[in-house]
């Protein structure tokens, strides 16, 4: 008997355990879809914004930084962004902007210069997007 109220404590930990080690994944609103950035690169940084393009006309920006300038986004940390999927043309080539905000003081900005360019035929609910570099001026995206 003692044996097996031990095994169901066991078994019970176990699975106590695997639900503390699961990882938190954001469930985009309807309509909507997001883009999750990835910092990997060796800079902490406030924040990001992205911009979007179809037919090279404007369509909207979406951005989000840290309230306090203490709190730096650094090495693996992921920020969500959200989109409106009412915003973009389905079929249309779209191209994302990715800048990094630095100091938001000094509205300090750093736009990474290889856009992200994709159809969106049919749009998935999250993306990943990896900012990578070693300094501000290697700055890229995976």
């Amino acid at each position: 008997m003692k044996k097996m109220i031990c095994f169901l404590i066991f078994v019970m930990s176990s699975q106590l355990i695997g639900c503390i080690n699961t990882e938190e994944t954001t469930i985009p609103n309807e309509n909507t879809f997001m883009v999750s950035v990835i910092n990997k690169s060796d800079i902490a940084f406030q924040g990001v914004e992205v911009s979007y393009y179809q037919n090279d006309i404007f369509k909207g920006t979406v951005n989000i930084e840290n309230a306090s300038e203490k709190e730096k986004v650094k090495k693996g940390d992921t920020i969500p962004l959200e989109f409106n999927m009412n915003n973009f043309n389905l079929d249309e080539e779209v191209k994302f902007e990715v800048t990094v905000i630095t100091d938001k003081r000094t509205e300090g900005k750093i736009t990474i210069n290889e856009p992200i360019f994709t159809m969106l035929s049919s749009l998935k609910s999250t993306y990943y997007v990896e900012i990578t570099g070693n300094s501000k001026e290697s700055l890229s995206i995976n």
